[in-house]
């Protein structure tokens, strides 16, 4: 996956004053959370901690072939979502703490967690081909720190979606850097960033359909929309700034792109 240069996108985006609602983490009790497919239904069971793993969380499989369970890593300390993906997988979102995520690839013919890796804010294409996600930092005692964003390929393998000499049990390094522009993904890149250079997450991802999403980011107190269109293999990233006039009165808190409507010819930004 090649990342194009970022260029100009004009859009028609009306803005609103809104707040955002964190996700909950409650690894205490795992609600219910359920994926019914026309081949496959699973279901996120919580289970008493393995005594040699840790492991609290696995997914009962029904197929036609019968019924099987994954064990998920200890890493799962709380399952979000669970979504279909291509040539027979499957994409579990989840929690390792309050503020890192968890992603996994479940192989469901075997029954298997094929890869897994921890980032911020990841979320699942329609129809489960793409994950977008935030690279992962540590959430604490690090200073200088930039926002990578990321793209993983479900169909490709674990190995393909690292770049050549990431072992493919690298749960860092992971996936196809595509902002800001001249990213790419290695150990650490994403530290000791200077502060007035540094690019950092102004919103979740969200999906247009399988090939289109959008996100916000700042940098330099300037604040951007990203559009990302997906096609054969390349990522065409277009980016404009929104003026400062248009985000309303100036308050100490920065700007976040909390909602975004999508119509025909223009997104709906609720910030």
């Amino acid at each position: 996956m090649n990342a194009k240069r970022p260029r100009a996108l004009v859009l028609s985006v009306p803005l609103l004053i809104s707040a955002l609602s964190a996700q909950e983490f409650h690894p205490e009790r795992q609600q219910p959370v359920k994926l019914v497919a026309p081949k496959v239904a699973v279901e996120a069971i919580q289970r008493p901690p393995d005594a040699s793993t840790g492991a609290t969380r696995e997914l009962r499989l029904r197929t036609q072939a019968g019924e099987s369970s994954v064990i998920l890593p200890f890493q799962f300390a709380q399952v979000n979502s669970i979504s279909l993906g291509p040539e027979g997988k499957l994409v579990v979102l989840g929690m390792v703490t309050g503020s890192v995520s968890e992603v996994g690839i479940v192989e469901i013919g075997k029954a298997r967690i094929i890869d897994r890796f921890n980032c911020y804010r990841p979320a699942v294409s329609p129809g489960g081909g793409y994950v977008a996600f935030t690279k992962w930092f540590p959430p604490h005692f690090v200073e200088s720190v930039e926002d990578h964003v990321m793209l993983y390929e479900v169909a490709r393998s674990p190995a393909e979606n690292r770049p050549a000499g990431i072992e493919p049990g690298n749960d860092i390094d992971v996936g196809f850097a595509l902002y800001p522009a001249g990213a790419g993904n290695w150990k650490m890149d994403n530290q000791n960033v200077p502060q007035d250079l540094a690019h950092m997450s102004a919103s979740d991802y969200f999906w247009r359909d399988s090939s289109h999403f959008l996100f916000a980011d700042t940098v330099s107190e300037e604040f951007q929309v990203v559009w990302v269109t997906l096609a054969n293999g390349l990522a065409d990233v277009r980016s404009f700034t929104i003026p400062p006039a248009e985000l309303g009165p100036k308050s100490n808190s920065t700007p976040w792109l909390a909602d975004v409507k999508f119509g025909e010819e223009m997104a709906k930004l609720t910030i």
